[in-house]
């Protein structure tokens, strides 16, 4: 499910791996890092896409004015892309929660 997710071409992939690992981290799922790992996520510098992760990684989210600027770099289209990539990763945390996978 997570791997169909990146067809679309309005973010990098590498941003958006990024993005996925902050919440992942955030949520202390290290299945779900090491999935993301596995398809070649890694720490990246401050940006923008980072910067929106964090901020929507917890429930409820804390998106402030700064983050809000610093948004103003992406488009609409990218935004909307980071935001249902973590929602994605939040549904399959949550799932996880639940019905854990069988070793």
């Amino acid at each position: 499910m997570i791997k169909e997710n990146f067809l679309g071409d309005n973010i990098a992939r590498d941003d958006k791996l990024s993005a996925g690992l902050i919440y992942s981290q955030f949520a202390s799922d290290d299945v779900l890092t090491e999935e993301l790992r596995a398809m070649g996520a890694k720490q990246t510098g401050p940006l923008p896409v980072q910067s929106l992760a964090r901020a929507i990684s917890p429930s409820p989210s804390v998106v402030d004015d700064e983050v809000l600027k610093e948004c103003r770099a992406l488009s609409p289209a990218a935004i909307i892309e980071v935001v249902t990539f973590i929602g994605l990763l939040q549904l399959l945390h949550r799932l996880s929660s639940y019905f854990p996978a069988k070793v």
